[in-house]
């Protein structure tokens, strides 16, 4: 009896320690300049939903509620926005640090399978997204509690199964993300689900009709109360005592079918494709295909055009943002002004204009980030090192142009009806040509001076560095509202009045690049030894 309490007590005090040490990584993390960024982003996005959830959830949400008199609707409505924010918060900080805590890192402690399984997971629920969530659900519970509508003991049960149940669905969908990720054909797969629900899903809905929409509304409320927000809001704010007990049971076994589940997926093993694999017949034809593409550049860029052409093409983030960025025209549809056809020009140069500096962004802001080690190679081949980046910049220049131009292929069938003239096409060219060859030549310089390691394979993985930052902050946001104010000010028909002005600035921007392309030895040199070690690291 002893040994087994002097055994729980090492398995508590291990607990503990992992915990801290798992704040000790992200706060070692935070403190790196790539990590200052995400901290930033981290702290605005959830201050912005702490502020939310002052707003319009917590206590004030249990307030309307009860003053509307659907308690139960409107909490369930809250508890699933919840639900979707830790998912959502979880995707994009969730990686890095946790990696300390895979199932192989953990089996140097003394613990059984089931502790290691239980020490990784609770150490997420440690984390400081989580934290966060919780403080929403007790405010909720708090606020029922205030106004006399729910009980203090279920409200406080039903709240502590709802965020384990929303932590294990969050850690399954990863899990299922994360493996879905080591395959081809399971990168493509997730592509197209993103694409169907973020793209075309707004699209399909609000084509609907009002009638349709309402009843897909109904159905999804009527779906969810057999889902874990619903149940929860069901215990907080339920009258029927006899009807508690029922719910409680149900959320205690959706936690226990998902961590089931979560258990299942961990423990299969993981399919990873090896490079020989893959559709041979097709590799060819890309190859061949970027290969004849190459050859138009000579003798000198040509090989080194060939490599950058086949490195995007491989990469799963630049493939997803090159299929993905056209779909952007949809939004087109959404914009609502009083000047129907100035403002149809006035957004449609707007969402070709981000279009153009998006997309690919990755690895045009990063040129040599994506090498890692292989990096050091430019530096020994027999050709400068500036032709290696060269080449990166004219293989991202070929498929930007090729991607805006399936864009314009898009709009023109999307927006057939729309009335169209010379002077709108001519607009609409010279805002991509800006967009296009501007952020190419910036992405030479932030290539050499703000370049940073990033993972080829990973498609959540790789933010950008402080210098992409500023560039995609800056170069975007800026032009797009002063476009807002510039109309606003002068009004829609600017645009057409003068068309020849967006032809100027493709111009300039097409000087600029030229310039870009031919002086950036000098700074290379003086920059390659940095480079190398931010890149490749120090060996």
């Amino acid at each position: 009896m002893n040994y087994v309490h002097l055994k729980s007590r090492d398995f508590v005090r291990q607990c503990r320690a992992l915990i801290g040490l798992r704040y000790r990584l992200i706060w070692a993390q935070a403190r790196t300049s790539q990590g200052r960024i995400a901290l930033l982003l981290a702290l605005y996005l959830l201050g912005a939903m702490t502020a939310l959830l002052l707003a319009m959830g917590g206590l004030g949400a249990a307030v309307a509620a009860i003053n509307l008199g659907q308690g139960e609707a409107i909490s369930r409505w809250m508890l699933t926005s919840l639900y979707a924010n830790g998912f959502g918060l979880s995707l994009l900080f969730g990686f890095g640090a946790r990696a300390a805590f895979t199932e192989s890192a953990l089996r140097r402690y003394p613990m059984r399978v089931e502790q290691r399984f239980a020490v990784r997971h609770g150490i997420g629920l440690f984390d400081p997204v989580w934290l966060i969530l919780v403080a929403g659900a007790l405010g909720l519970v708090a606020g029922l509690v205030w106004l006399k509508a729910g009980a203090l003991l279920p409200g406080l049960l039903a709240a502590a199964l709802f965020i384990l149940a929303s932590y294990l669905t969050t850690a399954v969908l990863l899990s299922i993300i994360n493996r879905m990720m080591q395959t081809r054909t399971g990168t493509a797969l997730l592509g197209g689900v993103l694409i169907a629900v973020f793209s075309l899903g707004p699209m399909v809905i609000a084509s609907l009709g009002h009638e349709t929409q309402k009843r897909i509304w109904e159905a999804a409320d009527a779906g969810l109360r057999w889902l874990t927000p619903g149940v929860a809001a069901g215990v907080m704010v339920g009258d029927d005592w006899l009807a508690v007990p029922a719910k409680v049971s149900l959320l205690i076994i959706w936690c226990l079918w998902l961590g089931y589940l979560l258990q299942w997926i961990e423990r299969r093993p993981v399919k990873v494709d090896s490079a020989a694999t893959g559709p041979v017949v097709w590799g060819n034809v890309w190859d061949d295909y970027t290969e004849q593409v190459s050859r138009l550049f000579g003798h000198r860029y040509g090989p080194l055009v060939d490599k950058s052409l086949r490195y995007h093409l491989r990469c799963n983030l630049i493939r997803y943002s090159l299929i993905t960025s056209p779909l952007l025209v949809i939004a087109i549809r959404f914009f609502e002004t009083s000047q129907r056809s100035g403002g149809f020009v006035f957004n449609s140069a707007l969402i070709f204009y981000v279009l153009s500096c998006a997309t690919g962004a990755a690895m045009m802001l990063n040129l040599l980030g994506f090498d890692g080690a292989g990096i050091r190679r430019y530096a020994v081949m027999p050709a400068p090192m500036g032709d290696g980046l060269r080449a990166g910049s004219l293989a991202s220049l070929l498929l930007r142009v090729a991607a805006v131009f399936a864009a314009f292929l898009f709009w023109l069938i999307l927006f057939w009806k729309e009335p169209k003239s010379w002077r709108m096409m001519m607009v609409l060219f010279g805002v991509a040509l800006t967009g296009i060859l501007l952020f190419n030549a910036i992405g030479l310089w932030v290539s050499i001076f703000s370049a940073k390691a990033a993972e080829y394979d990973s498609m959540w993985n790789n933010r950008l560095s402080f210098g992409a930052n500023a560039v995609v902050l800056v170069g975007i946001l800026l032009p797009f509202y002063a476009g807002i104010a510039l109309v606003g000010k002068f009004g829609y028909g600017i645009l057409l009045r003068y068309w020849w002005a967006m032809g100027v600035a493709a111009a300039i921007s097409g000087g600029i690049y030229a310039l870009s392309f031919l002086y950036l030895d000098r700074a290379l040199k003086l920059q390659s030894e940095a480079l190398i070690k931010r890149v490749a690291g120090v060996q």
